[in-house]
């Protein structure tokens, strides 16, 4: 082990030490461990964290739970603290921010800028760092759920430009937050850590590759150039070391995405008073307006990623007025010309003073959310004459995973296999020069240059400037120009005690060292005398007090426990919230490859594939993922926006079609052409009761088609369009494909998609117990050994998403009978012994629940006709988002506020929701969920206490009322959250997709050996004659293993029939009448015989993919018929499918063409009135 610029190794805990992005507007925390970075998820599955906190009468919020109410409550709302950390009230930059936050900001002592809020019925003042520090105990919190240990190490970023007194508050935050920072590192150099160590191409010879980290975050930006590899020096005794070599750095501390939303801000504000005469100090003091509007603004910028123009809307904006405004690209290009212009110049600046062209920069690498605008790529591309930029490091992520890299290092973590991070060497620079003050004529005296390595240690000699001087007062500056009167003051202090002498006699030694965090000691010594006299940094340097630090951090840690007391008291489960999936841990044996189910191979072979890799999909109702295995692991697959998870929607606009987080982005400013939960629709019947139930909180339109097939009608190109369910979902699964196509660089044809369990035949195309094949083969606790027989865990997916509710019971390990088995004990199976569940059961049916209770409030507050409120669609839209909110914050907090201004007929809604209330509108739903894992048992014939784990699965499992009832009926079993909701199931479907695929890997001896013995949910069979009744025979019954394939012989029951029809039929009744129609034939050319002659054997067939098939054979003649199943199952015809397959490519080349044509043409566009 080998690591420069070490500083504090792990502060005694004994744990691991983690890594930690503090961002302006995100921030993000990782771990280094099994060779590999991993971003550590929240409570709520997302592996970014928003910096914000948020106060109310009895509570406070941080994170998520905090923007989710942001609207609702914007001056207790705080964002952006680390615009105010380490600064001055007076700074003209904060003087800035403070007209655009609807929170209030004062001056405090010594000029520091100090927060107020109303809390728990007072008015209370933060300092940044201490609002700062609330986010980072979030961050740790989340480390120690995810790891299961404590967790006080941690390397925490700043932006290169941060100075001394910035970098001392953010040491203060993590000081009250109960961190012990091992090392604070520049946010690019730990960007360049991650990209060096996973992601870079390998270097030619022994110079390295030239690496320019372009970050753009939230607040900041950061330029960083890099030298990346080996030292030129081997003879060096460190000669195979990896070393990361900053040559120069160029930034700014106030730029960043906040900037571009600032500008579009200003702009609606000042458009807003020119079109309505508003009073311009009315609208800017209208807090709740200006945080509305900016989240507005801020959502049209996201959507200039994708498409020309965009919408701003916010109803009753000001005094009742609505703002109604579109923005261009090109305007939005032309409002922040300025800070383009800015971000290259720190491009060109840091090449500059590296003295090196942009023709010998190897990597351009894109680091931060802000870096995915259009027109700051197109620049930099530009800039390098169009060097390709890489983008194969998450924008979000980069910097937490390079912060991981480093405290694992400083914390002596012992990984032999990690060969690069063992040998690392991280050499940065300082960013500003550093001096003194020095002459009556306020002349800077730099003692250490900018980009000097660091550490780093420097001493210069002075004297006096006056006869029998006896004292000299030093101050410490920073910055570049020769007068100390444009540079920082970082602080002063007085050395004494020095004889008297004429002027420039005594000998006085200053000296700079520069840590390893970029914070800056300074001593003094008298040379004459020999004697070091102590100094002190004033408080000028913004730092708070040690007895403030300490005060804050006892009341952090009182506050802390207080709400853990309150949490227990709630009745809410200890521990409550996931613990995300990791999916790199394993107990793995010498097993060889055994996968039963397969059904087909990659499509390198007769599939016509590419022959590339196969992912795993989860389709789901609300949210879809996709995932692939490689490298023994399963990894999820981010988006275009760097998500891991993609919102199933897809919106028509006149002249575009926008799938995933641009149609969610704009879905309440165009609800009724955006198109969600098609999932509940697929291979249903218009008519069927539950489709004419949604219909109603739908926003879009929903027909009946031919064969009573639900078809959805858009307004898009101009013209009425129609879409079946089939072709939104073929949608998301471009999207997603294309998703995985960027994130391999390869081409991506074949894959794995997952359905609930309890989907029909018409609804099923494929069908696995993905969350069971995740947690099984990544996080289960070995099972126990019991002689040479069975080693089995008994296991219990709960599994809640969106729109279904899934319940299924497997027993997971290696099979007992060792001797007979043709795998001799090394094979991994699941065997699935019952299921259960409810396909329309989910998420979104408790926010209709919750909707149609805020309906029928308002209708009998305002005394409105029903059918006028419920036929305004963008009304019902916008109260769904907010009774949605709601619901998560209810996760959070006993109580909530659902608000929606101006909802109808200029009628504004606002009612209290409270977690009892919510949990008894949703009785049912609840009693639904534990009725279904009762029926799962009981169709197992296994009693609940024979179950060994609990694991629940899909964003809806986190509603603590669901956990606290699962808790109590499994008699306190401890839950299961290990496998992260939100993704796996994509990570399930992604290991079988590998094994069908035939991916070679060899370390990943479990999915080698891997088994999954699937059964059907529903009994299948066929209508029989019967007198009284339509009577069904069953051929194969529920819960058997599939792929199943069973005969029974039928006959006539007329005298000389010469065809039978042969319905066929799923569920559980005796009577069809019950039962689901999945398809009808006619088996013709029967040998004409009295009633009760002939023989008609007919084979029910169904393959791993729960897909049905059916065949019919006349045993009189010997010969096989033909038969058809007509579309009545629901699924499209096969000339239908290939029409729209030839329609999406087709659509696809065409925005293709014409995207680059309005990109090209992007400068004639204007803002549209």
């Amino acid at each position: 082990m080998a690591a420069s610029n070490t500083t504090k190794k792990g502060g005694g805990g004994g744990g691991p030490a983690i890594g930690i992005d503090l961002g302006t507007t995100y921030s993000c925390v990782a771990v280094r461990r099994r060779y590999r970075s991993e971003a550590i998820t929240n409570d709520q599955g997302n592996r970014i964290t928003p910096s914000c906190v948020a106060f109310t009468a009895a509570d406070r919020f941080v994170g998520d739970a905090a923007e989710n109410q942001a609207a609702l409550n914007p001056t207790n709302t705080i964002f952006e603290v680390k615009r105010l950390i380490g600064r001055r009230f007076s700074d003209k930059s904060v003087q800035e921010d403070i007209k655009l936050w609807p929170f209030k900001v004062i001056a405090g002592r010594d000029d520091r800028p100090t927060i107020v809020v109303r809390h728990e019925g007072k008015e209370k003042q933060f300092v940044p760092e201490e609002i700062s520090a609330m986010v980072l105990s979030k961050l740790r919190d989340a480390a120690v759920a995810y790891l299961g240990e404590p967790v006080t190490d941690a390397v925490i970023t700043v932006p290169v430009y941060f100075n001394n007194a910035q970098r001392e508050a953010t040491l203060d935050a993590a000081t009250i937050a109960g961190l012990n920072v091992m090392r604070i590192i520049n946010e690019p150099s730990a960007a360049a850590l991650a990209y060096g160590l996973d992601k870079m191409p390998p270097a030619s010879g022994g110079a390295g590759r030239m690496v320019l980290i372009f970050d753009l975050g939230g607040g900041t930006l950061d330029v960083s150039l890099l030298n990346i590899g080996h030292p030129g020096n081997n003879n060096s005794s460190d000669s195979g070391s990896f070393e990361f070599e900053v040559k120069a750095v160029a930034g700014d501390t106030h730029l960043g995405g906040a900037d571009f939303d600032n500008a579009i801000v200003k702009h609606c504000i000042n458009e807003f008073i020119r079109k309505h005469g508003v009073a311009a100090e009315g609208i800017w003091s209208n807090q709740k307006a200006i945080r509305r509007l900016r989240t507005a603004c801020e959502r049209a910028k996201r959507m200039l990623s994708f498409t020309t123009l965009a919408s701003i809307e916010v109803d009753s904006l000001h005094d009742g007025i609505d703002f109604c405004g579109k923005m261009s690209r090109s305007r939005f290009e032309e409002l922040n010309k300025e800070l383009f212009g800015k971000c290259v110049k720190a491009v060109k600046k840091c090449l500059e003073d590296a003295k090196m062209d942009k023709n010998a920069v190897d990597d351009v690498v894109l680091v931060g959310g802000s870096s995915r605008i259009p027109k700051l790529q197109s620049m930099i591309h530009d800039f390098f004459d169009e060097k390709k930029l890489r983008r194969n490091v998450n924008p979000d992520e980069a910097v937490a995973y390079g912060a991981a890299i480093q405290a694992s290092v400083l914390n002596g973590d012992a990984d032999e296999a990690d060969d690069k991070k063992q040998v690392m060497i991280l050499r940065d620079i300082t960013p500003l020069s550093l001096g003194i003050e020095v002459g009556l004529d306020h002349t800077m005296s730099v003692v250490i240059p900018r980009n000097t390595f660091i550490p780093t240690k420097n001493v210069r000699r002075y004297s006096t400037i006056f006869d029998n001087q006896i004292a000299v007062s030093i101050n410490v500056f920073e910055g570049e120009s020769a007068s100390i009167l444009r540079n920082n003051l970082l602080g002063k202090f007085v050395l004494s005690g020095i004889l008297p002498a004429p002027r420039g006699v005594p000998q006085i030694d200053v000296t700079f060292e520069f840590d390893a965090n970029g914070v800056l000691h300074v001593s003094a010594k008298d040379m004459g005398t020999g004697s070091k006299n102590n100094i002190a940094i004033t408080n000028h340097s913004g730092r708070l007090k040690k007895e403030d630090v300490e005060r804050m951090a006892r009341e952090a840690r009182s506050y802390n426990r207080t709400r853990s007391s309150l949490a227990i008291t709630s009745g809410n489960l200890d521990g409550s919230f996931l613990v995300p999936f990791d999916p790199n841990a394993s107990d793995c044996g010498d097993q060889t490859m055994a996968a039963s189910n397969t059904s087909k191979k990659g499509g390198g072979g007769d599939g016509g594939g590419g022959g590339g890799p196969a992912i795993g999909i989860d389709l789901g109702t609300t949210y879809s993922c996709a995932a692939v295995r490689r490298h023994n692991r399963s990894e999820v697959i981010t988006n275009d926006q760097g998500n891991r998870i993609t919102p199933s929607c897809v919106a028509f606009t006149a002249d575009d079609r926008f799938v995933g987080d641009a149609a969610e982005n704009q879905a309440a400013l165009n609800p009724t052409n955006t198109i969600f939960e098609a999932k509940r629709l697929i291979g249903r019947r218009f008519s069927n009761k539950s489709v004419q139930e949604d219909i109603k909180l739908w926003p879009f339109k929903v027909v009946a088609g031919p064969d009573d097939r639900p078809t959805i009608v858009v307004q898009h190109e101009g013209k009425e369009m129609q879409f079946v369910p089939e072709e939104i979902s073929a949608m998301v699964l471009s999207k997603l494909r294309d998703a995985a196509v960027a994130y391999l660089g390869e081409p991506v044809t074949d894959a794995v998609i997952t359905v609930p369990v309890y989907f029909n035949n018409a609804q099923r195309e494929a069908t696995l117990d993905a969350a069971a094949i995740a947690y099984g083969l990544d996080k289960m606790p070995p099972p126990p050994a019991s002689g040479g027989g069975a080693a089995v865990r008994t296991v219990l997916i709960f599994d809640l998403g969106g729109g279904t509710l899934d319940v299924s019971l497997l027993n997971i390990g290696r099979p007992g009978n060792n001797s007979n088995s043709g795998d001799n004990g090394s094979s991994f199976e699941f065997e699935v012994k019952a299921v259960a569940g409810d396909t329309h059961l989910g998420g979104a049916d408790f926010d209709n629940a919750m909707v149609n209770h805020c309906i029928n409030e308002f209708i009998r507050k305002h005394d409105v006709a029903e059918e006028g409120i419920r036929s305004n669609q963008k009304a019902i839209r916008r109260l769904r988002s907010a009774c949605e909110r709601a619901k998560r914050l209810l996760s959070f907090t006993a109580q909530t506020s659902i608000e929606v201004d101006s909802l109808h007929d200029g009628v504004d809604f606002c009612a209290k929701m409270s977690r009892s209330r919510f949990e008894e509108l949703n009785k049912e739903l609840f009693g639904r969920c534990v009725k279904a894992v009762e029926k799962c048992l009981e169709d197992a014939k296994m009693d609940k206490g024979d179950v060994h784990d609990v694991v629940l699965v899909g964003g809806s499992s986190r509603i603590p009322k669901l956990q606290s009832m699962l808790h109590d009926f499994f008699q306190e079993k401890k839950l299961r959250h290990s496998v992260n909701p939100d993704e796996a199931v994509a990570y399930g479907a992604a290991i079988q997709a590998s094994i069908l695929n035939g991916d070679a890997d060899d370390a990943d001896d479990k999915k080698k050996a891997m088994i999954l013995r699937d059964i059907t949910p529903f009994s299948l069979g066929v209508e029989i004659y019967d007198e009284n009744d339509h009577t069904m025979s069953v051929v194969i019954p529920r819960n058997t293993f599939i792929p199943a394939k069973n005969t029974q012989r039928y006959t006539t029951h007329r005298d000389m029939q010469t065809s039978v029809s042969i319905k066929v039929f799923e569920g559980e009744s005796a009577s069809t009448k019950n039962n689901y129609l999945l398809g009808e034939f006619v088996l013709s050319g029967i040998t004409p015989a009295p009633a009760g002659v002939a023989r008609i054997d007919e084979t029910l067939e169904i393959d791993a993919n729960g897909v049905l098939h059916v065949f019919a054979e006349d045993m009189g003649t010997g010969s096989k018929n033909n038969i058809t199943i007509t579309n009545h199952s629901g699924r499209l015809k096969k000339e239908d499918v290939e029409r729209m397959s030839r329609e999406a490519r087709s659509y696809n080349r065409k925005r293709k063409r014409t995207r680059s044509s309005l990109q090209i043409n992007s400068g004639n566009l204007v803002i549209l009135e």
